[in-house]
């Protein structure tokens, strides 16, 4: 439902992402609404947090918090 929806929006909104598509085997995170100001505030100093940590190794530290099961072979394909 969250693939095509969102699909939809990025091939009607930008036509010159026409070729976007979800890649096999993708993942989504929600979050409390009591979490919402901190969110907002982590997504306005991403890419200073970012310079410290990488990408990469704060989705694999979130995954791992949770429990999700995972192949690294496959994770960053």
């Amino acid at each position: 439902m969250i693939e095509g929806g969102s699909s939809k929006w990025v091939h009607d909104q930008f036509r010159q992402y026409r070729d976007f598509g979800w890649q096999e085997g993708n993942g989504a995170f929600t979050i409390g609404i009591s979490q919402a100001d901190e969110t907002i505030r982590y997504i306005q100093k991403q890419k200073e947090h970012h310079w410290k940590t990488s990408f990469q190794d704060e989705f694999l530290k979130i995954v791992k918090k949770h429990g999700i099961e995972y192949d690294e072979r496959y994770i960053w394909d």
